[in-house]
């Protein structure tokens, strides 16, 4: 077992180097932790039926219908449940599972802990999400298994209940656990690896710097009795590398620190600006800037940017969907000190976390907010209430050609 596909091309090139002659050399099959589970389901066999694994995909799609079927049975969230937070609450089953977390634990630790619901609207919102975060996870076990699929979690426990005819005898991981390595293995993996039927030797291969860390407790709890082995280096692994020719030209990638992400985020500006205009064109779309981590970076490049005089445009907005209800005040701060523009308020009407209803006590659909964004651009609102009552008023009249929809969402708006 290896961190990634590079990570074992390495390991390959490294076996082939070290190889004596031109003898032919039997290679062990790589894996890394996601293809564990395939790999292993691949090699039994279940009355001659194999079931195929979902996708992430389709598993979503399963998950979305759960959730479904939750608030109609009675489990309503407290929030509207969107396209983001589906793969949210999938990543956040995923991660129960292999922790070794039941559902039934989930819900069970987090109610205890929400004493005094009745009294508090933030607990009493916590036990409404919990209860329905159980409710959708159960309907989605029900449903993954009567859809004639496996995903990761049901091929654990069938390869936990079945032997495989030609199972894998002998496993070296050469990974962490996931605690300290984002590629590492979850605790549910070295439970499987310590119980599944065929294996007769486990190594795991660490060096003295890694092993000196909480790892070495941690192992121990979840393979106890394992032995430990100190690995004598041969005289050809004292060898120094030969050294990397370094290129003839010099390299021209700058690499730059900044102080904070503001600051980053100003320099790059700045570098858009003095390209735009050596380029002698004020086309922009040739220009990314590209980060790890978004959600850092939503709000503080819309403003950093708008101070430069660089417009720009995000292609992830899932953030939004996913984050804390402190989001929902961003977004009403956001649309009060814009003077009540029309980009704000278009993210406020479609944000998740707020409900908007029109005078029949209807919710407002994604199509009314988007009818009212396309009539405020043609009308060339900039903000403004007193606008927003003019607009309004002449929408309403007869012979408007505004469509009904964009009139819903501004009497909304207005109100």
């Amino acid at each position: 077992m290896v961190p990634t596909r590079a990570a074992s091309l390495h390991l390959l090139r490294t076996i082939e180097d070290q190889r004596d002659g031109d003898r032919a050399v039997v290679l062990p099959d790589f894996v890394t932790r996601a293809e564990l589970h395939e790999r292993l389901f691949a090699r039994i066999e279940l009355a001659g039926r194999k079931a195929p694994p979902y996708t992430e995909e389709e598993r979503e799609a399963l998950l979305g219908v759960s959730c479904r079927a939750a608030i109609d049975a009675g489990a309503d969230p407290p929030f509207h449940v969107r396209p983001g937070l589906i793969a949210a609450m999938l990543e956040f089953f995923d991660t129960l599972k292999r922790h070794q977390k039941s559902i039934d634990d989930f819900e069970r630790l987090t109610i205890g802990k929400l004493d005094g619901a009745q009294d508090d609207r933030g607990a009493e919102r916590l036990m409404r999400q919990t209860r329905f975060f159980a409710a959708a996870f159960r309907e989605f076990e029900r449903r993954c298994a009567g859809a004639g699929g496996v995903d990761e979690h049901a091929m654990r426990e069938q390869l936990l209940a079945h032997a495989a005819p030609h199972p894998w005898r002998h496993i070296v991981i050469a990974v962490r656990d996931r605690a300290a390595d984002r590629y590492g293995l979850y605790p549910v993996d070295w439970d499987l690896l310590a119980r599944i039927p065929g294996l007769e030797q486990l190594d795991v291969v660490v060096t003295d710097t890694v092993l000196a860390g909480a790892l070495h407790e941690r192992i121990h709890q979840w393979l106890p009795g394992i032995e430990e082995v100190r690995a004598e280096a041969n005289a050809s692994d004292r060898t120094p590398p030969s050294p990397f020719p370094l290129p003839p030209f010099p390299l021209t990638i700058p690499l730059t620190i900044f102080r904070d992400r503001e600051e980053e985020l100003a320099a790059f500006a700045r570098g858009v600006r003095e390209a735009a205009s050596d380029a002698g064109s004020s086309s922009l779309d040739r220009f990314a800037l590209v980060v790890r981590q978004r959600l850092p970076y939503v709000y503080l490049a819309r403003e950093v940017f708008r101070s430069s005089g660089v417009p720009c445009q995000m292609f992830d907005a899932l953030p939004l969907a996913a984050e804390p209800y402190a989001a929902a005040v961003d977004l009403l701060f956001s649309f009060v000190s814009a003077n009540f523009a029309r980009v704000p308020a278009a993210a406020l009407l479609r944000s998740p976390h707020l409900r908007f209803t029109d005078v029949a006590g209807e919710p407002v659909r994604a199509g009314d907010v988007a009818a009212l964004d396309r009539a405020l651009s043609e009308a060339s609102y900039l903000g403004g209430l007193d606008a927003l009552d003019r607009l309004v008023e002449a929408w309403q009249h007869e012979g408007s050609r505004v469509s009904k929809a964009a009139i819903a969402g501004a009497l909304v708006l207005q109100r």
